[in-house]
């Protein structure tokens, strides 16, 4: 896909136009002045020259931290003028041309995958069971599938108690992430939903056959995962995402247990993060919308990994001050 191509696909998703706004932020110069003086304060050089790839975590770990798929947003950051819309282009051009974005769209990497184990996790500190995959979708699809037949369907959505807000089996399947720079594995800083915590044991999770690997490299990977594997969820994300959306219709996320039979793992890029995250995109039937899905996080749905060493305990590094 061509760089402007990118960047409309990014600004077109609600998690893509807070990154931006991050980055300008990041990078603005600190004169008082009127929004139109602080959009012309927006260094791009510093953007496109930016090498260190650990740099832009930040601006991405504030965009991760305003998430909220389970009420009205509060860092949505809608395009209020056209001036914006400029602005924020430019800003994400001059992000695409970075050399520090390389690895936004770099593919699953096998040997390079760590699980992040914590106090938070479904598993706590300890290494997730290499087996029992199946049976943990089963159980997850039979879960989902009787809230979504638990009550009568209210005439209005905005009646409609809130449930699941997270489109993946986040508590049923092993996750992992790349290291990068420092960083024993992406997901301590860049998470949905992160909570704060002091230690975490990292594992290195290795293949043991060559996995079946599923991209999502963008919205359109997305729509044809759920329209190939549809999983009506209407009943439990009804009032939840309309909350979120403000679109009342009917909703479908991939049927994971299904998905399972023809991938052992299925990766999200950079991204694919940053052009499809919250944006509610419309499917057959109804529309979809991909949330608790992080940067650079595989979800594996078989019983396709081993643990070859064990857990390395790992805290931050303070920061000077």
């Amino acid at each position: 896909m061509k760089r402007d191509q990118r960047a409309a696909e990014v600004l077109a998703s609600p998690r893509g136009r807070y990154f931006c706004n991050a980055i300008s932020q990041w990078t603005m110069t600190k004169e008082s002045g009127d929004q139109e003086a602080a959009w012309n304060r927006i260094n791009l050089d510093v953007i496109r020259n930016t090498t260190d790839a650990a740099v832009l975590l930040a601006p991405m770990g504030d965009t991760m931290d305003s998430t909220s798929y389970w009420g009205e947003h509060h860092g949505d950051a809608n395009l209020r003028t056209e001036q914006e819309r400029r602005a924020l282009t430019k800003i994400i051009e001059a992000v695409l041309a970075s050399p520090a974005m390389d690895w936004w769209s770099m593919p699953f990497e096998p040997l390079s995958q760590f699980l992040v184990a914590n106090e938070h996790a479904w598993c706590g500190f300890e290494a997730p069971p290499t087996t029992g995959a199946a049976d943990r979708l089963a159980q997850w699809r039979w879960q989902v599938d009787r809230a979504n037949k638990t009550g009568v369907p209210k005439k209005n959505a905005a009646q409609e108690a809130g449930g699941e807000w997270w489109s993946t089996p986040l508590f049923q399947s092993v996750i992992s992430t790349r290291p990068l720079g420092e960083l024993p594995a992406l997901e301590i800083e860049i998470t949905e939903d992160r909570f704060s915590t002091r230690t975490s044991r990292i594992f290195h999770i290795m293949p043991t056959p060559t996995p079946r690997v599923r991209e999502i490299d963008g919205p359109d990977d997305w729509v044809d995962l759920v329209e190939t594997y549809p999983f009506d969820v209407t009943g439990q994300k009804r009032g939840t995402w309309w909350q979120t959306t403000r679109i009342d219709d009917s909703w479908f996320i991939p049927d994971w247990a299904a998905v399972a039979a023809d991938f052992d793992v299925v990766h999200l890029t950079g991204m694919g993060y940053l052009t499809t995250a919250g944006r509610p995109l419309a499917v057959e039937g109804g529309h979809t919308l991909m949330a608790g899905f992080s940067p650079d996080e595989s979800f594996w749905l078989t019983d396709s990994f081993h643990f070859p060493e064990p857990g390395i305990d790992w805290e931050p590094i303070p920061s000077e001050k």
